[in-house]
């Protein structure tokens, strides 16, 4: 790989662990999550609940 490409793939890391490590996204979203999960109910999708607020955290790029 080309020294550009390694720049690239390492900033692209960087952010990812920037945004599963931000306690403000998480608190930023909740609301959304849980306004989308209120609108779900009483759908065909009522039980298709969104995720939980410590997906993003937990997930392993």
């Amino acid at each position: 790989m080309t020294n550009a490409l390694m720049l690239y793939i390492g900033a692209a890391t960087a952010a990812c662990e920037e945004v599963k490590r931000s306690k403000k996204l998480a608190k930023l979203l909740e609301p959304i999550l849980l306004f989308g999960n209120y609108m779900n109910t009483g759908t065909s999708k009522s039980e298709a609940f969104g995720f939980e607020i410590s997906f993003p955290r937990n997930m392993h790029i």
